[in-house]
Parts: C-alpha cells; sequence; structure tokens
C-alpha cells in the first residue's frame, strides 16, 4: 500500500510539471526511443496537451478527484472481502491480507488475458493459480469465481432494469 501509494503520488506530482513531455523528453534523450522519435509526430505542444487533458479533474476539479480515486479504493476494497466471504462461504478460514493478495493476483491476471472474450474462464483461471500458494484446493476456483459473475449478473441485470425504467419514462418526439 505504502509503495502503490508512494508511485500514485510520484505520477500525480509528475503531472503537474508534464509527465508525458518529461518522459518522452527524458526516453529520446537516453536513446530509449530516438530511433522512434524521429517517426512520431509528437512535438511538444502535443504532448503537452496531453498533459492537460490527463490533468484537467486533479487541476480544476481536486474534490471531484479525490473523490473518483475514493470510490475506486472503497469498489476494490468491497472486491477483496467478496472474495473473503465467498472463501468463507465454504469453510475456507483466510486473512483479509490473504484476501488481498488472492484479488490482486486474480485480478493482474484478468488484466493481463483482457483478450479473452467476455473474459471466459479467465477469472476462474487467475483463481486457480494462486489458491495453490495458499495451500487451498484449486478446484475451490469454480465456486469463488461462480460467485463473482454471480454479483457481475445482478448487477447487470439492475443496470437493465434502470435504463428500462429511465427509458419508458422518456418522452419521445412525435
Amino acid at each position: 500500500v505504502v509503495g502503490l501509494l508512494a508511485i500514485a503520488l510520484f505520477i500525480i506530482s509528475r503531472h503537474r510539471k508534464g509527465l508525458f513531455t518529461q518522459l518522452f523528453g527524458w526516453m529520446v534523450h537516453n536513446g530509449f526511443l530516438r530511433h522512434l522519435a524521429d517517426r512520431w509526430s509528437l512535438s511538444p505542444d502535443v504532448l503537452r496537451e496531453m498533459d492537460d487533458i490527463v490533468t484537467h479533474v486533479y487541476r480544476r476539479h481536486v474534490g471531484r478527484f479525490i473523490g473518483t480515486v475514493g470510490l475506486e479504493y472503497l469498489s476494490r476494497l468491497l472486491m477483496v472481502f467478496e472474495v473473503y466471504w465467498a472463501l468463507r462461504g465454504v469453510g475456507i478460514r483466510v486473512s483479509p491480507l490473504d484476501a488481498v493478495v488472492i484479488h490482486t493476483v486474480w485480478s493482474i491476471v484478468i488484466n493481463v488475458l483482457f483478450v479473452v472474450p467476455y473474459s471466459a474462464g479467465v477469472q476462474e483461471a487467475g483463481f486457480y493459480l494462486i489458491l495453490p500458494a495458499f495451500r487451498l484446493d484449486p478446484l475451490v476456483s469454480v465456486y469463488v469465481g461462480t460467485v463473482v459473475r454471480l454479483r457481475e449478473l445482478v448487477w447487470i441485470l439492475i443496470g437493465l432494469g434502470t435504463v428500462a425504467v429511465s427509458y419508458t419514462h422518456l418522452t419521445l418526439p412525435t
């Protein structure tokens, strides 16, 4: 947590001074992208514009930015507890820290395999890979994956229901 917070603060502090501009300049100067820099038409103005677009929210709407990051953190924390309670539901006791590690590895697998359509089997594979590290039966991954998919289905249905209700209240022009 401390390491990730330090990285986030470093990135935010660099964005205020133009992260894209600085990073691209450093990479060209040190030879990493020198051969690619000739092919790219990234002028300092374009890089500055990219920096401005990325930093617009936390420069002009700090409260919104902090609220958004806080909600993202809260949602990740809730997903960790979903894993924790799913394992507890089948009688497997893990610590909250173990649940964080399990969820983190699971998330990494999902993000690495983003190209799989509908992430078919990816969630279960992520759990299958990490559970043996905690001396847990990897077959539990099917159960945990099913619980996660059911939660996703419930939220999809809630979203579709909200859209359906909102759509019936719209007045269409004739």
